[in-house]
């Protein structure tokens, strides 16, 4: 990968993670797990009794859980693959990312502002709820501090960093550097084209089973809901192309010919397809073609220069 093109992922996409904690649900009753071990006539060890720490009393342990899902996905679908948790994010996709972000963020105060006013009671009903079990139920304190959510940015790492060693050893580190970025930009382009898989796949098997509803039809049979298809069927692929094109940062061929392939297939009109054999036929070609085409890019990556 060229200098110019390092250049270019610098200057176009910025880094982003975002990390939450929330309360460790379970704990192992060792009294219980003994007792069940000896019941059963098992060797020690043999059993594990896992007791919930909130038993009843989860409802808002699982909102919490479920907005912080919703953050992840949210990051997940503007960005890239990078390393370990960082994404890698193109600069024209930050002001969606922030502002879908901003909207997450303010259910997850919400759903922390409840938490902290319901704790009591949750912490009371929980204790009436664990029966005999050994386990220990979280204090208030505990139960509140143990969620969080937060989002870091940081720009992609450059080999100038390198500062106050020997001209030789930091050109040495920049290159190791420059090559692992490298390599992981090129895994995020394939992980954009894998993106592509399942919904191309899914809206063919789903053409598939709609064109064997209008031949059970046709036949003065009664198909039921089997071969109905909802307009997500081509939504989920619109929203992929909608974003495909700010993750093409370095002017990757594969990424701009499956754009021109998505572009029309993206567009299609979901009741056309219900009503017109020669529309859905040509949006099948089309994705068959489509998913011919991932399949041969997407090969394991080996020299990221022949990316």
């Amino acid at each position: 990968m060229s200098k110019e093109i390092m250049d270019a992922v610098r200057e176009t996409c910025m880094l982003v993670t975002i990390s939450f904690t929330a309360l460790g649900m379970t704990r192992t009753d060792k009294d219980a797990s003994e007792a069940v071990t000896v019941d059963n006539h098992a060797v020690k060890g043999a059993a594990r009794v896992v007791v919930s720490r909130l038993p009843g009393a989860d409802a808002h342990h699982k909102a919490i859980t479920s907005v912080q899902r919703e953050a992840k996905d949210i990051i997940d679908k503007h960005t890239m693959h990078f390393e370990r948790d960082w994404r890698l994010l193109p600069n024209r996709r930050f002001e969606a990312l922030v502002g879908e972000l901003a909207g997450v963020k303010a259910k997850f105060d919400k759903a922390m502002v409840s938490l902290e006013q319901n704790a009591s009671t949750i912490i009371n009903r929980a204790h009436a709820n664990k029966g005999a079990f050994n386990i220990d139920v979280p204090s208030e304190q505990e139960l509140i501090q143990s969620y969080s959510m937060e989002t870091e940015f940081r720009p992609v790492p450059a080999g100038d960093h390198f500062r106050g060693l020997p001209d030789s050893t930091a050109r040495k580190l920049a290159a190791r550097l420059d090559n692992r970025i490298a390599e992981n930009v090129a895994a995020a382009q394939n992980d954009i084209l894998d993106r592509f898989r399942a919904p191309v796949k899914n809206f063919i098997e789903r053409m598939k089973a709609y064109d064997e509803r209008e031949r059970e039809m046709a036949a003065g049979k009664d198909p039921g809901r089997i071969g109905v298809f909802r307009d997500t069927v081509v939504g989920n692929i619109r929203d992929l192309y909608n974003v495909l094109k700010s993750f093409n940062v370095t002017d990757d061929e594969r990424l701009k010919e499956l754009g021109e392939q998505v572009e029309a297939l993206a567009h299609v009109n979901p009741d056309d397809l219900r009503k017109s054999d020669s529309i859905r036929d040509q949006a099948v070609e089309r994705a068959k073609q489509i998913a011919g085409n991932l399949e041969s890019w997407l090969t394991p990556i080996g020299n990221v220069d022949a990316q």
